[in-house]
């Protein structure tokens, strides 16, 4: 398996947005990883109760 660590972003709808792969020691797996950005949702973040944007490294283990 590989582990990878992305900085993303996830906005107040739960949408995600890449903004540097911090770690991949495979850069052929790039492609793989604009796709699984792309398809992946998360739950807002919320503060106070309410839905806000939120910055995190993301770690991502791809088993072969």
């Amino acid at each position: 398996s590989v582990l990878i660590k992305l900085d993303v972003l996830i906005d107040e709808h739960g949408q995600v947005s890449l903004i540097e792969v911090v770690e991949n020691p495979h850069p052929e797996l790039k492609p793989e990883i604009d796709n699984l950005v792309r398809n992946s949702r998360f739950t807002a973040p919320e503060r106070n109760g309410e839905p806000v944007r939120a910055r995190f490294i993301w770690p991502v283990e791809i088993k072969s």
